[in-house]
C-alpha cells in the first residue's frame, strides 16, 4: 500500500507545504548504512513496513562500534535553518531482536562542519514485525546535547547554526551486540515549515507624494482586512485606509522616507518592496542652505575609550509614528536605541527618552531594521564577529521590547550589507 501523498496541501489556500521525505516504497531513496567506514548492501521490501516497503540491513553489531548508522541522503542536507528549525526529525526504526543500549554517540546525529547535534531515543526499537515511531523536535526544547550524550544541551542559536550547513543525518541501527542482527528504517520525514505564496507589487498610482495624501498601491496576495496589512516608506509606517487581496489605499506618513515601498501581509507573513522608489515631497520647498537646519544637539554614548557608531539608523520601533534612533556601539558590543517621545516640535537630547541596549550584537559593520517575520514590525539587523545577529520586535507603541538575540552564523566576518529578498519567495 502507498503511504500518503509526498505534496501536502495545508487549508489556507495561500500556502502550500512540501516535506522532505523517504517512505521507501519503491527503493531505499538514497539510503546507505555504515558499518564503521564499510557501506553494507540493503535489501528493499515492498511489504512489512508501516505500511508499505522499508529497507533493512543485516550484519554483525555491536553496541561499542561508533558507527553503526542509517546514514541519509543529499536532499536531506544542506541548509534547512528557515525551513525546519522548530519542525520536527520523524523516522520508524525496528530491529530483529530486543536490545536497549546505544553509545556515547548517541542515537541520532546531525552534523555540520563545527558542531554536532546528539540525541539518545528513551525508548528503543521495537522488535520485527513491530515498529516504533519517532518525532524529534528541532529545538532546544527536545534536549539536545554537543558532540556525545554527555556533552552539554545544545542551545537555539547552536541548533541554528547546525541546522545551517547541515553535512550528515545518522540514525543509529545498533541496540544489541549480535552476530546476525537486522535493522530496518521506514517514513523519515524531515518536517518543513510552509511559506506562503509570495506577495507583489505591481504598480503605486504616484512615484512621489506629500505626507498626508493617499497613495493607492496595485499588485497581489494582499490582505482583504485593513488590520492585516503593513506599509513602510522606509522606516516609517502610512495608514492603510482601504484594503483587498490586489490593491491598498495608504496614507503617506510624516517622516516618510525616500526608497523602495515595503508592503507585508500579516497573515502570511510574506512581504515585498517596489521595484521602483518612491520620493516624499513637501510643500514651500527650496534651495537647501546652512539655515534650513535648526542647531546641532547631541546625545550621548558610552564614554568607554575607543568607543565608535558602527551604524546609525533611524526607524519607527514602537509603531507611535514617530522616527527612533539606533546606534551599534563597538565597546559595548550592543544595539542602543533612542525612542522619540513624540513631543514634536524642535528636536533636542530631550525629545528621546533614555538610551534602551539590545546585548550582545557585536561589533561588526551595519545596522538595519527590517520586518522579518511578516507581523508588521521593523527587527533589528547587526552583525556579531562571525554571525549576524537578529532581535524579534515585540513593542507596542511608547513601550520597546525585544526577544533575545539569535545569531547566524557566517563563514566570515559579519559585515552586514543590506536585507533583500534574493530568491522571491516573500
Amino acid at each position: 500500500m502507498m503511504k500518503k501523498i509526498l505534496l501536502l496541501f495545508l487549508m489556507a489556500p495561500l500556502f502550500l507545504q512540501a516535506q522532505i521525505t523517504s517512505t521507501f516504497d519503491t527503493d531505499a531513496d538514497g539510503w546507505t548504512f555504515l558499518n564503521s567506514s564499510t557501506s553494507l548492501p540493503l535489501v528493499h521490501t515492498s511489504t512489512g513496513g508501516n505500511p508499505g516497503g522499508h529497507v533493512k540491513v543485516t550484519y554483525s553489531a555491536n553496541i561499542n562500534t561508533s558507527t553503526q548508522s542509517w546514514i541519509a541522503p543529499a536532499k536531506f542536507l544542506g541548509n534547512q535553518a528557515m525551513r525546519s528549525l522548530d519542525m520536527n526529525l520523524l523516522f520508524d526504526l525496528q530491529q530483529s531482536q530486543a536490545g536497549t543500549n546505544s553509545n556515547g554517540n548517541g542515537d541520532i546525529r546531525i552534523e555540520s562542519n563545527s558542531t554536532n547535534l546528539v540525541y539518545s531515543l528513551p525508548a528503543k526499537p521495537a522488535v520485527a514485525p513491530g515498529w516504533s515511531s519517532y518525532s524529534l523536535k528541532l529545538d532546544e526544547t527536545q534536549g539536545w546535547r554537543l558532540s556525545s550524550t554527555t556533552g552539554a544541551l545544545a542551545t537555539r542559536t547552536q541548533i541554528i547554526a547546525v541546522l545551517s550547513n547541515v553535512t550528515a543525518i545518522e540514525i543509529r541501527g545498533t541496540y544489541a551486540t549480535n552476530a546476525t542482527y537486522t535493522s530496518g528504517i521506514d517514513n523519515v520525514v524531515l518536517e518543513q515549515r510552509a511559506l506562503p505564496l509570495a506577495i507583489a507589487i505591481t504598480s503605486f498610482s504616484s512615484l512621489s507624494g506629500e505626507p498626508g495624501t493617499t497613495l493607492t498601491i496595485n499588485g497581489n496576495n494582499f490582505d482583504a482586512a485593513i488590520a492585516n496589512n503593513a506599509v513602510y516608506f522606509g522606516s516609517m509606517a502610512g495608514t492603510i485606509t482601504s484594503a483587498s487581496t490586489t490593491q491598498l489605499s495608504v496614507t503617506i506618513p510624516i517622516s516618510a522616507q525616500y526608497g523602495p515601498i515595503t508592503v507585508i501581509n500579516k497573515v502570511t507573513g510574506s512581504s515585498v518592496l517596489s521595484g521602483k522608489p518612491f520620493n516624499p515631497t513637501f510643500a514651500g520647498g527650496g534651495r537647501i542652505i546652512t539655515a534650513s537646519f535648526k542647531p546641532r544637539f547631541d546625545i550621548l554614548l558610552d564614554a568607554t575609550p575607543g568607543n565608535d557608531i558602527n551604524g546609525l539608523v533611524a526607524a519607527d520601533l514602537d509603531g507611535d509614528g514617530w522616527s527612533d534612533l539606533l546606534a551599534t556601539e563597538s565597546a559595548l558590543a550592543s544595539v542602543s536605541i533612542f525612542r522619540n517621545l513624540g513631543s514634536g516640535g524642535n528636536l533636542s537630547a530631550a525629545s528621546f527618552a533614555p538610551k534602551f541596549s539590545l546585548a550582545s550584537s557585536g561589533v561588526g559593520n551595519g545596522l538595519f531594521t527590517f520586518d522579518l517575520d511578516g507581523d508588521g514590525k521593523l527587527d533589528v539587523i547587526t552583525t556579531n564577529a562571525s554571525s549576524f545577529t537578529t532581535y524579534r520586535n515585540t513593542s507596542t507603541p511608547g513601550n520597546l521590547s525585544f526577544e533575545l538575540v539569535e545569531f547566524w552564523a557566517n563563514p566570515i566576518v559579519g559585515i552586514a550589507s543590506e536585507v533583500v529578498d534574493v530568491d522571491g519567495d516573500g
